[in-house]
């Protein structure tokens, strides 16, 4: 049977002087561009909701063994409308990049992204903006009208499905005040033009029984026309989380068949596709081992059957700030969390480059794994 191993391990971003400024660096995505060259985006700010947190790019000439710093995707809004931001970067056929993200309202320095009392969020818009010279560049920030109000969890990158057409997926949330107009879902925006519009939207997962939420969904093409999406799941009344849960659509992300689980507990649930029914799965475990794990598995019927787990990073107390299970939104726990979101990403060579953050020695850092499977 096939197994997963470890060849290299490094560092992508991490504040080079701590002891002179707070600098912590979350939520890393990668852009294959041509050759052995590499973009990531990532998230930078002085704490994990911090207002001067912002997007920074890291570029890897040599397929990830080394990263430069780049700096800011763009300068921002200023101070008159201060806002922070998150985006994630898309590499297209045609050579440009997408970045597609949020930006929350940080007009009152002390308030966090999330409301302590009722877990809504910031007023907030969605964004993109796009390169033409392999992320050196960028152009204006553009803000995406939604079909529906928000505020989003908006966290996923552009996947570009074999047809051409964009989509990226995003759940509701609640408003600052607490309102959730249209329910808990996850949603699916698709664009025929290139990202000019997004004037198609279409639901992934929506629990009938209004149980359960779905958070950070990820989606993948298996095979032209077959697309895979994933969520962390969990369930509101009980307080806890269920098995991460998959949906497919066999029509390019148009509709979608009942959602399954997965068979494994896992927050952050990221895919890279091997074959049309294979894939790597890499997660947050937050549990009774906490750490950052890799699955390699095999969708047989609707059953994901598992080749191989191994551990990335984490296992005992590096990995602190596991979640308890008993909060109805886990809003604190969120904010206190000590590492997160892992993603897979197959390079023109063969093997799998995964990124996650996680707190070493009191600082956020950018690491990456470098995986083949034998």
């Amino acid at each position: 049977m096939a197994r997963l191993e470890i060849i290299d391990t490094g560092v992508v971003a991490r504040n080079p002087r701590p002891h002179l400024r707070s600098e912590h660096a979350y939520f890393p995505w990668l852009a294959q561009l041509p050759g052995e060259e590499l973009l990531c985006s990532y998230q930078m700010g002085s704490a994990f909701e911090a207002a001067d947190a912002h997007c920074r790019l890291a570029r890897s000439m040599d397929l990830g063994k080394t990263w430069q710093l780049e700096g800011r995707l763009y300068p921002g809004t200023g101070p008159e409308k201060p806002t922070s931001d998150c985006l994630k970067v898309t590499a297209s056929p045609d050579g440009r990049i997408i970045a597609f993200g949020t930006r929350f309202d940080r007009s009152d320095p002390e308030a966090a992204i999330a409301n302590d009392e009722t877990g809504g969020l910031l007023p907030m818009e969605v964004i993109q903006a796009f390169s033409s010279d392999g992320g050196r560049t960028w152009s204006d920030i553009e803000v995406v009208p939604t079909p529906i109000p928000g505020p989003f969890e908006a966290q996923a990158p552009v996947v570009i499905l074999s047809d051409g057409r964009w989509i990226v997926p995003m759940s509701t949330w609640m408003a600052w005040d607490g309102s959730l107009p249209n329910g808990d879902m996850c949603i699916a925006l698709i664009s025929s033009d290139q990202g000019r519009t997004w004037s198609q939207m279409t639901t992934i997962f929506r629990d009938p029984n209004e149980r359960l939420v779905f958070w950070e969904v990820r989606i993948a093409e298996l095979e032209p026309g077959r697309v895979l999406a994933v969520a962390w799941a969990h369930d509101k009344p009980e307080g806890r989380d269920v098995p991460s849960q998959y949906a497919l659509s066999e029509d390019g992300g148009v509709t979608w068949q009942p959602y399954n689980p997965t068979g494994f507990n896992g927050q952050s649930c990221c895919p890279a596709v091997l074959g049309p029914d294979r894939v790597v799965f890499t997660y947050n475990y937050r549990y009774d081992e906490p750490g950052v794990r890799a699955r390699l598995a095999r969708l047989v019927g609707e059953t994901w059957e598992t080749e191989d787990e191994i551990v990335l990073w984490g296992v005992g107390a590096a990995a602190s700030g596991a979640a308890r299970q008993d909060d109805k939104i886990m809003i604190h726990e969120m904010s206190s969390f000590k590492f997160g979101q892992p993603s897979p990403h197959l390079l023109h060579d063969g093997t799998l480059l995964t990124l996650h953050w996680c707190v070493v020695d009191c600082v956020s850092e950018i690491r990456w794994n470098r995986l083949r499977v034998v």
